[in-house]
């Protein structure tokens, strides 16, 4: 089985949400049968996408623009398991990583077909049956509320019921030193998840609670938080 880890973040390899991620992968290859890729989307030359819809009118399925996003999307449809990994920055993802979503355009048919849930979507040009998407992000704040809502949706329109979502909360105490052993602690549990989804295709309900669980009180968090950016 191919996984590919595309990292959203600005911090590429040193980035909190990657180490999440990473986590899960873990747990996903215990049994050391899979290949896992990384790809850190900012260190890569993706360009705006133009909307000359070249990929559907004069060469199907081929993008106009020369740069990394010819191998990315290649790497894309070649893995089973696409784990979309970043940090929440205004509410959705991080700019770049939205520009490789825009940019998958040539995957894409111009036929527009009719959603079961009453909207609308463009064909797939290539079979995707076999894909799997993970959607794994943190945030600074402590809660979900007014902040998560807007990935949540956009990935259940993109994927529908073939897409599991982890959310990080409190994700300011990864930089904290006195926080390490809480933050292993939940790393350990990400972990567990990714074995669960290895042998079931899902995350357990007990591990998903587990993982919903605050790692210290919103009270204490924010203190902490405004600490670590000299605010008293």
């Amino acid at each position: 089985m191919k996984i590919l880890i595309l990292n959203g973040s600005p911090r590429a390899s040193e980035s909190k949400t990657l180490k999440i991620a990473s986590s899960f992968a873990k747990g996903l290859n215990y049994k050391n049968e899979h290949e896992v890729e990384i790809v850190n989307i900012y260190d890569c030359n993706i360009n705006y996408c133009k909307g000359c819809y070249y990929c559907w009118n004069n060469e199907p399925g081929v993008c106009v623009i020369k740069d990394d996003m010819t191998l990315l999307i290649e790497k894309f449809l070649d893995v089973d398991i696409v784990i979309w990994c970043f940090p929440i920055y205004a509410f959705g993802m991080p700019s770049k990583l939205k520009l490789y979503l825009e940019r998958l355009l040539p995957i894409d048919l111009p036929t527009m077909l009719e959603r079961n849930d009453g909207g609308c979507v463009h064909a797939h040009r290539y079979k995707r049956a076999h894909h799997k998407y993970v959607m794994i992000c943190s945030c600074g704040f402590y809660s979900k509320t007014n902040n998560c809502e807007p990935v949540i949706e956009q990935f259940s329109i993109l994927y529908g019921k073939k897409v599991t979502k982890i959310i990080c909360t409190e994700s300011e105490l990864f930089n904290i030193s006195s926080y390490k052993v809480k933050i292993d602690r939940y790393l350990d549990s990400i972990e567990k998840a990714g074995v669960e989804y290895c042998n079931q295709g899902s995350i357990s309900e007990k591990t998903k609670l587990l993982l919903s669980k605050k790692i210290v009180s919103p009270e204490l968090y924010m203190k902490v938080a405004n600490e670590s950016w000299g605010i008293d």
